[in-house]
């Protein structure tokens, strides 16, 4: 136990949750995980974000760097759910079709489907809707495969692993 180091995360929402696994799986032994949260899995408490959360996904495309690096960030994340609803069918993690519609698109939309460094590039299934599939007064659509979380169901298949 004297050669133990303590990592403390403080939250037990989904971000709290996930991290604490995380360094579990990348780090283990010498390093215990501490969990520090005013609110677990089953609260109903107003303060408690997690219950309350609605989580989908969808890229956000534009030129900053902050964007770039978050777009990394969303690439693993989609890959990471991806394996978790093949295989964890009770982790609250579903994959549906994402249908986005525009009707003044802005420039950065226009551009999402096949270019490689498109935020969208990543996304199963990514097309661009014909003018036959859209809405009346939409000039721009696209659809693709992303997820939804039922965060109450995640967080409590987290606190579980």
């Amino acid at each position: 136990m004297g050669n133990e180091k303590t990592i403390v995360v403080i939250g037990a929402g989904v971000l709290g949750l996930t991290t604490a696994l995380s360094i579990q799986q990348r780090l283990g032994r010498p390093f215990t995980v501490l969990l520090i949260a005013r609110d677990f899995p089953g609260s109903t408490s107003v303060n408690y974000a997690s219950p309350w959360a609605g989580a989908h996904y969808r890229p956000v495309p534009g030129q900053s760097p902050q964007i770039a690096t978050e777009a990394q960030w969303a690439k693993r994340t989609y890959e990471s759910f991806k394996k978790i609803a093949a295989e964890e069918p009770a982790a609250g993690v579903t994959f549906l079709e994402g249908i986005e519609h525009f009707e003044n698109p802005p420039p950065e939309y226009l551009d999402v489907v096949g270019n490689p460094d498109s935020p969208y590039a990543h996304l199963d299934g990514l097309h661009e809707l014909s003018t036959e599939e859209l809405p009346p007064d939409v000039k721009f659509g696209i659809r693709y495969w992303t997820y939804c979380v039922n965060s109450p169901v995640y967080c409590a298949y987290l606190l579980q692993l």
